[in-house]
C-alpha cells in the first residue's frame, strides 16, 4: 500500500506560516484588478483652454482601453492639443486604474485653431472590442466670458472666466456659479469687457452722506491683487 504525504509536515510550523503569508500577500495584490469599472473627472466644469483629468479604475491589469469624448456638436477630437480624431488610447497599471490628460483646446492639423464648447461632454470608456465600460459627464461653462450683475442691495456678484481677476474677488480662479466682489458697495451701474470690468458706485462719507461718484475697475493689469481698485 502507497501512502501520500503532505509535503508541508516535512517543513517546521515557521516555514509554513511564512507560506500561507507570501500566498495571502498575492492574492491581496491581485484584488484590485477587475471589480466596478467607472471614470471621473477632476472637476464637473471646465474652462475652454483647460484640461480634463480623467481617471479610471476597477479595470482589468494591463487593460487596453479607448476613452472617447464626445463635445457638444458631437465631435470627438483627441486630447492631444493636435486637432487629431479621436479616441485616445491608455493602458491600465497594475491597480486596473489609468490617468489621461485632455486638452480642451489645440491646433487644428490645417491651421488656426480650437477651444472647449460650451455645453455637457459625454466620455466613454471601451474595450479593445469596443464595449462600453463605463461612462461619465463634464461641462464647459461660460468660456472666456465672464458676467456681473447688480444685486438688489448694489453689491456686485459675478462667475465665468478669471484670468485676468475680472471677477474681483481676489483670485484667478474660474467661477460657474455667482461669486460676491468684496470692497465694492453702493454700485449704481456695470459693465464688463473681454478682460476686465467696470463699475460705478456711490461713495458715501464716514457720515453716511454721498459725496461723489466712484469708479471701480476689476482686471490684473489694473491691480495685480485680483482685487477691484478705484480709479
Amino acid at each position: 500500500m502507497t501512502f501520500s504525504r503532505n509535503p508541508l509536515h516535512h517543513l517546521p510550523a515557521v516555514a509554513v506560516m511564512l507560506l500561507v503569508a507570501v500566498a495571502n500577500i498575492t492574492l491581496a495584490a491581485a484584488a484590485p484588478c477587475g471589480g466596478s469599472a467607472a471614470v471621473t473627472t477632476n472637476k464637473a466644469d471646465y474652462g475652454p483652454f483647460e484640461t480634463a483629468l480623467i481617471s479610471g479604475s476597477g479595470f482589468d491589469c494591463g487593460q487596453l482601453l479607448s476613452v472617447l469624448i464626445t463635445a457638444p456638436d458631437g465631435t470627438t477630437r483627441s486630447g492631444t492639443r493636435t486637432g487629431s480624431p479621436g479616441p485616445d488610447s491608455v493602458t491600465t497599471d497594475g491597480n486596473g486604474a489609468f490617468a489621461l490628460n485632455y486638452s480642451l483646446s489645440g491646433t487644428l492639423p490645417g491651421g488656426g485653431g480650437y477651444r472647449g464648447q460650451e455645453g455637457p461632454y459625454l466620455v466613454s470608456v471601451r474595450s479593445s472590442s469596443g464595449s462600453v465600460l463605463a461612462t461619465a459627464t463634464f461641462t464647459d461653462g461660460v468660456g472666456y466670458q465672464h458676467f456681473c450683475a447688480v444685486t438688489t442691495n448694489h453689491y456686485v456678484q459675478c462667475w465665468g472666466w478669471n484670468l485676468n481677476g475680472q471677477l474681483g474677488n481676489g483670485t484667478t480662479t474660474y467661477s460657474p456659479i455667482p461669486v460676491g466682489v468684496p470692497v465694492v458697495t453702493d454700485v449704481l451701474q456695470i459693465g464688463v469687457g473681454i478682460t476686465h470690468t467696470c463699475s460705478w458706485a456711490t461713495a458715501k462719507s464716514t457720515a453716511g452722506a454721498t459725496i461723489n461718484k466712484a469708479k471701480w475697475v476689476m482686471a490684473r493689469p489694473i491691480s495685480t491683487t485680483s482685487s477691484p481698485r478705484l480709479v
